[in-house]
Order: structure tokens, then sequence, then C-alpha cells
């Protein structure tokens, strides 16, 4: 942080002002589940594609705010279902140090997510106190309610839109870019420190994990092929 402070002051009070625990902390989560919902609309024109991201949008903020209202608990959906999860591993012969009041414990999960872990539901069930206390306020069904409580308008009809004079004069070139040969990447490019096993079906067998080259299996036979009709005569 001193260093920090040293390359822009601005920048220190910002980070300082949200999470200094959430810091060097960055996921491209949001904008990968963003690129997953909206593959479809990319292939779109700009407009068209703009309006599916106001409709989905719309459609999100609409969903999450009656999810919010139905909700009868102090916590968020999402965040309770975590900590029944939770609850469940809480019944164990592990042993860790857990200090409620600093809100610590030596597993480390409960500073890292700020919501209680197994360890901390234990020591929160024997003192028979109300566990909300101890999650962090994003996990709260208030602030829930505040990420979704503004309004998304319809843009409305084209001819009823009142655009500047100045604006209708410009005249908008096409891009100077070069389209590629090939088919177009939709899928994101996986990391090589990412996990990921390819899911493979057998041409065969229709079973997963092989393909019909290593197959052993009796092949099925397909309904429609000569020697079935064959045989079901």
């Amino acid at each position: 942080m001193a260093k920090l402070g040293e390359l822009s002051p601005k920048i220190r009070e910002y980070v300082l002002e949200e999470d200094p625990r959430r810091y060097n902390a960055q996921t491209s989560n949001i904008v990968e589940s963003l690129n997953s919902a909206l593959k479809k609309a990319r292939e779109l024109h700009i407009v068209s594609m703009l309006e599916l991201l106001r409709e989905k949008l719309q459609t999100w903020f609409v969903e999450r705010t009656k999810e919010a209202n139905e909700v009868m608990y102090d916590l968020t959906p999402w965040a309770n279902e975590k900590l029944q999860k939770n609850l469940t591993e809480s019944i164990s012969n592990e042993e860790f140090i857990v200090d409620l009041e600093n809100r610590t414990c030596t597993c480390r999960r409960f500073e890292h997510e700020e919501l209680p872990c197994a360890h901390v539901i234990a020591a929160i069930d024997k003192r028979k106190i109300p566990k909300h206390p101890f999650c962090g306020r994003w996990y709260l069904n208030s602030k829930y309610k505040e990420t979704y409580k503004g309004v998304i308008h319809p843009v409305g009809n084209e001819d009823d839109w009142d655009i500047p004079e100045e604006i209708r004069e410009i005249i908008l070139k096409h891009p100077n870019y070069k389209i590629r040969k090939g088919r177009r990447q939709k899928e994101r490019y996986r990391p090589s420190s990412e996990n990921y096993v390819t899911k493979r079906k057998c041409g065969r067998c229709k079973q997963l994990g092989h393909t019909r080259k290593v197959c052993i299996k009796t092949p099925i036979a397909n309904a429609r092929s000569k020697r079935k009709r064959f045989e079901d005569a």
C-alpha cells in the first residue's frame, strides 16, 4: 500500500475505501457470465445487440427484485444456501481455533469469504446466537435489494426519439477492419492453469468418456438401418 500511495495517492484512497482485503483479487467472472448469456446477441448488428442487452438486463432486474422481496430471512438466497451447506460440514472431528470477536478462523475461509465456515458455525451454535451478524454486508438481503433497485426503461419507438440535428448529420462509416478467414472464435480461451476436461461422446455406444476408435461395447442399432428393419421383419 505504501508503494501504491507513492504512485498515486488517489488510487490508494479508493482501494482503502472499498476494502483493502479484496485488493489484488482479480477475476473475470462477471465478464465471462455476460459473454455466455450474450453469445447469440454478439452475432447481431450493434443496435439489435444493444436492444437485446437492455431487454436482458431489464428481465434480470425484475426477477431479482421479485426474488429479494420474497425472501423472509436476512441473507440472500445464495448466501443462505451456502450457509446451510457449511452447516452440514460443521459436524466433523477436525479442530480449528475460532475467534468470533476478531472474526478469524485458522482454516482462513472465514476471513477470505466473510461467510461463516463450518468451524465458525459450530462455535456460533454452541453459544446460540444468530449467524447473519457474522456475514459480510454484501451477503445481506438489504444489499441485494439495493443492487437491483434501479429501473431500466424501454427505449420506445424509434420515430419518437428526440435526436438533435447535429447528431443526425453525422455520417458513420464502416470500421476499417479486415475479417479473418475461418470460423470465428466464440468460446473464451482457457488458460493452462485451468483444469478442464473435455467430455467426449462415443458415436458407437453413445457413452461419455471415450471415442468410437477405442470402444469395446456392442454398437447401438440404428432404427433406420437396413439390417435393423430386416431383423424386425
